[in-house]
């Protein structure tokens, strides 16, 4: 019961936000509007709005049963009927502080922000115009450090941190949602002129990368990933560079060369007297070889036989049935049997419980059978008689 359940509570808020700030919940299909972008605003009244919902949101079910009794404003109101968008709220523009100044968020922007805390390596809490968001640095995924520790999970976290710190901190928004199914922020982190996710990678520290759709500058990370494991970065130091590979293979050809040497170096009279005296004891080694080799094969022989007359379940089941078939067969036959009818039960589940013991005595299971087959071809013995 509880394996059906459960995926229903799991998937009642997945967070995924879509272009006007908002989402369906999916236990009652109720559309709440968490942060209104440009688009949201941009609506003069409830019908604008839900037209918005329909026209953006991706959920067909809940977009059916829409209605404004179904919509959460959460404090977002619409401004006067008559006045034009440009009267009621600021005109946005696209330059980054223009839209920060709004205290809302948009995707494909750019945002000055300030390092509250360090997670871990891809994850952290800025400010971003006096707001607080906990961002999950896009595209990246390094090993974990906070509730499991995994290897190299501390000298990512670490290396985030100072590199964080080394300069001013800009995130960029970008891909099809502004925040993942846990509400954090999804974005570029650059410090100054470089890259976070680009440089963490080249130092060897990603592991794998998480997709939440088509990016910006993957292709960037992707060189980054191939740089790391060419040079033998990081969690890729196992992998040795071509520089140390070619040093190894070396140094293993200068070692097979000495060893080669010294094998047809001459050799002196004592190893030739030994070598002398290596005949006999070679024809001793063979004589113990080979009588060794009989006695494993005749062990070998006893175990073959032991494991033929070995009687598992299976054969025990077989032996079962068989001999419960030679009731009726005997009965066919016009005999009767000897022990047989009194070891079966005319119930059927009876008789099933009674064929799994008798398939764990399969020795006696067997013996009983043999008994009935003798009885059945001396009977036909005494009749020719």
């Amino acid at each position: 019961m509880a394996f059906f359940i459960l995926p229903n509570l799991v998937s009642a808020h997945n967070g995924s936000r879509d272009e006007l700030g908002g989402h369906f919940r999916n236990a009652d299909c109720v559309y709440i509007l968490h942060e209104p972008t440009s688009i949201a605003r941009s609506a003069a009244n409830m019908q604008e709005l839900m037209s918005l919902i329909k026209q953006y949101n991706s959920n067909q079910d809940c977009k059916a049963s829409l209605n404004e009794a179904k919509v959460d404003l959460e404090g977002h109101s619409f401004p006067a009927e008559g006045s034009t968008p440009s009267e009621s709220t600021p005109a946005s523009s696209d330059s980054p502080k223009a839209a920060a100044s709004t205290g809302n968020l948009q995707l494909g922007k750019t945002y000055d922000a300030k390092l509250i805390e360090c997670t871990d390596g891809d994850t952290a809490v800025f400010t971003i115009n006096g707001k607080a968001y906990k961002s999950r640095f896009l595209y990246i995924d390094t090993p974990e450090s906070t509730r499991t520790k995994e290897p190299f999970g501390l000298e990512a976290a670490q290396y985030t941190c100072s590199f964080l710190k080394k300069g001013n901190i800009t995130l960029e928004t970008d891909g099809g949602s502004l925040f993942d199914k846990y509400d954090r922020l999804l974005a570029w982190v650059w410090v100054g002129d470089k890259l976070h996710q680009e440089e963490i990678t080249k130092a060897g520290l990603v592991e794998d990368f998480y997709d939440y759709g088509s990016y910006k500058y993957e292709n960037r990370i992707w060189s980054a990933m191939d740089y790391a494991k060419e040079n033998g970065k990081g969690i890729y130091a196992a992998t040795n560079s071509p520089a140390e590979q070619t040093e190894q293979s070396k140094e293993q050809s200068e070692k097979q060369e000495e060893r080669t040497k010294q094998e047809q170096k001459p050799k002196n009279v004592g190893e030739e007297s030994q070598q002398e005296k290596k005949p006999e004891n070679t024809e001793e080694d063979t004589d113990s070889a080979d009588q060794q080799r009989e006695s494993g094969q005749e062990s070998n022989q006893v175990e073959t036989v032991d494991e033929e007359w070995d009687c598992s379940l299976l054969s025990g089941l077989l032996f079962a049935l068989l001999f419960y078939l030679t009731i009726p067969l005997k009965k066919a036959m016009g005999k009767r049997t000897l022990i047989a009818h009194r070891m079966w039960s005319k119930k059927w589940p009876l008789n099933l419980f009674l064929s799994v013991i008798y398939a764990f005595i399969c020795y006696i299971t067997m013996l009983l059978l043999l008994l009935e087959i003798l009885h059945l071809f001396k009977n036909k013995k005494s009749k020719r008689k």
